[in-house]
């Protein structure tokens, strides 16, 4: 029998909720209070959002507080389902109504994901402020959105509890004011990442609209229109400089892993909803957080021309009435833009050219240029190159990062960026007088 239970503070997870009720519950065992909260006493706890409870717990919790409150403003859902495809979250949602927890896999998440270490966050500050208010302090979830390293109130460093977020390894309740135990204040200067935490919680507290059918990509590629990274005649991204550009602008983000082509292609073509590289590029292209909230799309976002369809069911049903000869000739110049794009990459990682990456570049279905498109298909073929050839480029490429970021060029600085063998580097020597300096062969010669 539940007695009395707390009420939930502003902006605390449901984890904290529920660890406090243990504290007030009398309960000397994790054990003994797990059989009256869970259904699965024994499973891991979900940290950022919750197991399944029991119908009591449910009835307890949303006494004074509704369902959807609690998925709202007491777990990470505002975060990981803001850009999620409708029909996922709509299904997370219900499971999460109904008090199951496991939403992870419908909001994009692997199990690799969810394995990478990360712990619970708590600010000094809000921590000294929550005992001043409240007597006690708590779990913030504004704390806990992933990527953040600054209190976006205080705009000082957050401190790693001792608490695993990640749901397949923990399986106790521990409460914030038993666990937050640093209190020393500590600020570093870093614009770029206090005004990502602020621009990422803003949003998380934003209202959510879990029914809107409008794709996040489909918004940030209507917002490049009128901007220098856009081909108005052709619809294309002007990716020869759009990913320089946004290197340069997080680049003192530390750890960051989001600045590759090919990953930020993902997120304008819908393949990628995640919310961290999203705000990241709205940041990038000066997208204000009420914008972002609120999508409008005046139009309809084209993509390349327009009977090139994004549907693959669209385009095999208008298979046979397609002109093939005029859309192979009116592709040609935009297929010579692409490839000039994977050559002309003096910082960013170079990619193998081949068919089907440029299929998927340009919208097209599997094995259409190579059997609809002649004129295309010959000019890639051109520039198709060998595995050592390939090997050449991307270690020249290697070099010139090495030289950039002021390092010694030795083997295990290349090393680490290409991943090749030493046997590797003998076999391409031959090409890389296409691709390098004499000045930088002569320093890749001597790691021989």
């Amino acid at each position: 029998m539940i007695g009395f239970f707390p009420a939930p503070y502003p902006d605390e997870l449901v984890y904290s909720w529920l660890a406090r009720y243990k504290e007030r519950s009398g309960y000397v065992g994790f054990k003994d209070i797990a059989h009256e909260l869970f259904v699965q006493p024994k499973t891991k706890r979900n940290v950022e959002f919750f197991n399944d409870l029991t119908d009591g717990v449910k009835s307890v919790l949303t006494m004074n507080v509704t369902a959807d409150e609690i998925i709202m403003k007491h777990t990470m859902f505002p975060y990981y389902a803001r850009f999620a495809p409708l029909e996922q979250r709509d299904k997370a949602y219900e499971m999460l109504i109904d008090f199951q927890g496991k939403v992870y896999g419908l909001l994009g998440l692997t199990k690799k994901e969810l394995v990478k270490p990360r712990f619970l966050k708590y600010c000094p500050v809000c921590e000294r402020e929550d005992r001043a208010k409240y007597g006690e302090t708590f779990w913030h979830g504004i704390h806990q959105i992933p990527f953040i390293k600054f209190c976006p109130i205080h705009e000082c460093v957050l401190y790693d509890s001792e608490i695993p977020i990640n749901q397949y390894r923990y399986t106790s309740l521990d409460t914030a004011e038993k666990m937050a135990i640093k209190t020393a204040v500590v600020y570093q200067k870093n614009d770029i990442e206090i005004a990502y935490s602020k621009y990422v919680t803003d949003l998380f507290k934003a209202e959510l609209d879990i029914h809107t059918e409008t794709k996040v990509g489909d918004y940030l590629q209507y917002r490049l229109e009128g901007t220098k990274y856009y081909y108005p005649e052709s619809n294309m991204r002007k990716m020869k400089s759009l990913v320089p550009d946004f290197q340069k602008y997080t680049e003192k983000l530390e750890n960051n892993y989001f600045k590759e082509a090919e990953q930020i292609e993902r997120i304008f073509n819908c393949k990628n909803w995640g919310t961290h590289e999203t705000c990241l590029i709205a940041m990038f292209l000066k997208i204000s957080v009420d914008d972002l909230v609120n999508i409008n799309i005046p139009h309809e976002v084209k993509r390349n021309k327009n009977w090139i369809s994004q549907d693959r069911k669209l385009l095999h049903r208008n298979w046979k009435r397609l002109d093939w000869k005029q859309i192979d000739e009116a592709m040609l110049p935009e297929v010579k833009k692409a490839i000039e794009e994977y050559f002309d990459r003096e910082y960013i990682r170079p990619q193998k050219i081949s068919v089907h990456k440029m299929e998927r570049r340009l919208g097209l279905c599997d094995k259409t240029i190579m059997t609809k498109m002649p004129k295309c298909a010959e000019e890639i073929r051109k520039h198709m190159e060998t595995q050592e050839e390939f090997w050449a480029r991307e270690l020249a490429w290697a070099v010139r990062v090495i030289k950039k970021e002021g390092k010694v060029i030795n083997w295990t600085n290349v090393r680490a960026l290409t991943k090749k063998r030493r046997q590797s580097i003998t076999y391409c020597l031959p090409y890389l007088y296409k691709y390098a300096s004499v000045e930088d062969i002569t320093e890749i010669e001597k790691l021989i």
